[in-house]
């Protein structure tokens, strides 16, 4: 998951190319997902991701009421996120090994909290009312950026069954389906999407959103960290005192035109 932010920002300068003047942060408008499934594979990193993603949107002065965070099991305060220390440098000429073993790190449980911010479930039914919420707010003009940092899964007859996954068994989203949730926004309304998940590269498929006359539409761009066939790095627990920087934020930061309050975005 991890490869140079050069790369990273050539590819998401690219995709920000149409755009031929900054756009103020009044108009831009925030989905953010970590799904996780459940408590034993909502790795840490995650949340990590969500925190440097929300310091940058309030240095850029993203308005919070702007932005929606879809996060394991929400505001409930049940333990939800496998939290570990980071493992001693070198640990790994010990993994496989009976000592790696017993000097590894027991993982803990916490509950996710993002200061500042109120969590919502991350379930098909919190995304349908998202997308039912940004239908009634946003305007022609405006961006949504989809965050995604998260668990994916692939469907080997068909890449638009790929699925990024959400809190719950049989939780989960397909690119059919988020799709089917983005043709609900206004038109004219452009759509960035940074995905992180395995296999993620399935949702490119969404530039064919809105085709006209066979052609697409150019109201969706995005970087995503794999293709639609390769799984990705970058969930793990072991975060506690270390803040890992995550490709996706790298990329907004770098390319996005965020450079510091009262700067536009995209």
């Amino acid at each position: 998951m991890r490869i140079t932010i050069a790369i990273l920002s050539v590819m998401v300068w690219a995709s920000l190319a149409k755009a031929s003047e900054a756009l103020s942060s009044e108009r831009l408008y925030v989905l953010a997902i970590n799904g996780g499934g459940d408590r034993q594979s909502n790795s840490a990193s995650h949340l990590s991701h969500l925190r440097q993603l929300s310091a940058l949107l309030d240095r850029a002065d993203v308005p919070r009421d702007h932005v929606t965070i879809l996060a394991s099991d929400g505001s409930d305060p049940t333990p939800d996120l496998a939290v570990a220390d980071a493992e001693p440098e070198g640990m790994w000429l010990l993994e496989g090994t009976e000592l790696g073993r017993l000097l590894r790190h027991a993982t803990d449980f916490e509950n996710s909290v993002l200061p500042g911010y109120s969590l919502r479930p991350a379930t098909c039914r919190e995304l349908r009312l998202t997308f039912a919420s940004l239908r009634g707010r946003m305007r022609a003009g405006d961006t949504l950026l989809i965050f995604v940092t998260d668990h994916g899964t692939m469907n080997e007859r068909d890449p638009l069954e790929n699925r990024i996954s959400l809190w719950g068994a049989r939780e989960s989203v397909s690119v059919r389906e988020l799709a089917s949730l983005l043709n609900r926004l206004p038109p004219h309304v452009r759509v960035v999407t940074l995905m992180s998940q395995c296999f993620s590269g399935g949702f490119a498929y969404l530039y064919d959103w809105r085709t006209r006359e066979g052609r697409p539409s150019g109201a969706v761009c995005g970087y995503f960290s794999s293709s639609s066939e390769r799984p990705a790095y970058g969930c793990y627990p072991e975060v506690r005192g270390v803040e890992h920087p995550q490709q996706e934020v790298a990329a907004f930061r770098g390319r996005a035109g965020v450079t510091g309050v009262g700067h536009g975005v995209f």
